[in-house]
């Protein structure tokens, strides 16, 4: 027997039930949308559950009397529309851990693979029955309670979700250590049970990171190669390490493995779960270019391409910026990373400015050459950032980080949210 029961209420008030803590919000266009689906929900026992008909109920009404919700159901006539609302969602602070469920007329497995990679975590009809809602919401429920196993505290800010990508002018030019230092001043900024920050070694052939991090095992890449179509959310963090910080990792895989044994469909599944999963998601990429080099940077948010000052390495960085812009590769913003610059051991040869012109775009930052200090960092497996928080090279990745990632001011309401949802409505 169900104790749902979804309750008639005036049209200008929102419909609730309460069970077990579990926030669903369902905005619909359809009546007969709205009816199939609260009689999905009628059946289902064990959950609470707070239905808003967004579209039938006037916004102020959802923005004073919701909290925001581990799931979302949301009508879209097609598939077009449905990507606009993905988009306006995930954009939103907090956006990334919603639980996102796409309603539209008699799905088909291409329109939920699409779907799916464009942000979606379940693709129903819009007249889905009680099983199909009851897995969903199951999911969404897991995803709520791993999230609240992590120690709340109140932020200061609250920050956009980003994938933020590394990739190397040439060898030696320092990338995995500005990746791994990144990751961790992030995780370190965000342990506030909302998702933290993860990140992702895609040097499949000689990835070092876990070594930076002192990791004893390597994750299981080899599982994506031999059965891609298991990948989902679960099968991601299964793969994941746990650094000594708290920190999820993706390393590479034990014994090399060649960068096209994995297909691009994987990558972008790879880092489209991660980017949903994670506030922040930290990417290496290899040096070498691989088929799905242009899928991966086609998902971040931000790309940082490290050189070194010297000849060889601007030259191979500028090859590597006209390709980007000749070959459309991606539309994120690319922030040039002067590393290891100036120092006792470092070249000053070259000046910033000099660098500059040969590379046609402006040096976003420099790192300064503190070389003794990050070869005590590698040497016993420990982040600079960690070992030591106050050296000039933690402080520049800390300044790089302040002036990139940005923050919003914090947000407990949908405000936001309910704004972009309405907007959404009157497209």
């Amino acid at each position: 027997m169900s104790d749902a029961v979804v309750k008639d209420m005036p049209p200008d008030q929102i419909d609730t039930v309460s069970l077990d803590g579990l926030v669903v919000l369902a905005a619909v266009s359809e009546r007969e949308t709205l009816a199939a689906l609260s009689q999905a929900l009628d059946e289902i026992n064990g959950i609470e559950i707070e239905l808003a008909k967004l579209g039938l109920v006037p916004v102020a009404a959802v923005k004073a009397a919701f909290k925001a919700p581990d799931a979302m159901f949301f009508e879209a006539r097609d598939e077009e529309q449905a990507e606009d609302w993905i988009e306006a969602v995930r954009a939103n602070p907090g956006g990334y851990r919603r639980h996102l469920v796409v309603l539209i007329p008699a799905p088909t497995k291409a329109a939920a693979t699409r779907l799916l990679q464009a942000g979606a975590d379940d693709v129903l009809s819009t007249r889905p029955d009680s099983s199909e809602v009851t897995r969903t919401l199951g999911r969404a429920n897991t995803v709520t309670r791993e999230l609240a196993m992590v120690r709340p505290v109140e932020p200061a800010e609250d920050l956009d979700t980003r994938l933020i990508m590394f990739i190397h002018a040439a060898g030696g030019s320092g990338a995995t250590t500005l990746a791994v230092n990144t990751a961790v001043q992030l995780h370190d900024r965000i342990k506030d049970g909302r998702g933290g920050a993860c990140l992702i070694d895609l040097d499949f052939q000689f990835g070092d990171a876990h070594l930076q991090l002192d990791l004893p095992v390597q994750s299981r890449v080899l599982d994506l190669v031999n059965a891609p179509e298991r990948l989902d959310r679960r099968m991601l963090d299964e793969l994941m390490i746990n650094a000594p910080n708290g920190l999820k990792v993706l390393t590479s895989p034990e014994a090399p493995m060649p960068l096209d044994g994995i297909s691009p469909e994987t990558i972008d599944t790879i880092l489209s779960l991660a980017r949903r999963r994670y506030r922040y998601a930290v990417v290496d990429m290899p040096h070498a270019l691989a088929h799905w080099t242009e899928t991966a940077m086609r998902r971040a948010d931000h790309i940082f391409l490290v050189t070194q000052i010297n000849v060889p390495a601007l030259r191979a960085a500028r090859r590597l910026l006209d390709t980007i812009r000749e070959e459309h590769v991606t539309r994120s913003p690319v922030t040039i990373i002067a590393n290891r610059y100036g120092g006792k051991t470092g070249s000053v040869r070259i000046p910033l400015q000099q660098a500059s012109r040969a590379l046609d775009r402006d040096i976003g930052f420099v790192i300064p050459n503190d070389y003794q200090i990050v070869m005590e960092s590698l040497d016993q497996g420990v982040p600079v950032s960690t070992l030591r928080p106050g050296s000039k090279f933690s402080q520049a990745v800390g300044e790089m980080l302040d002036a990139i990632v940005g923050a919003k001011v914090k947000s407990n309401k949908l405000s936001g949210l309910v704004d972009s949802l309405a907007k959404f409505g009157r497209k």
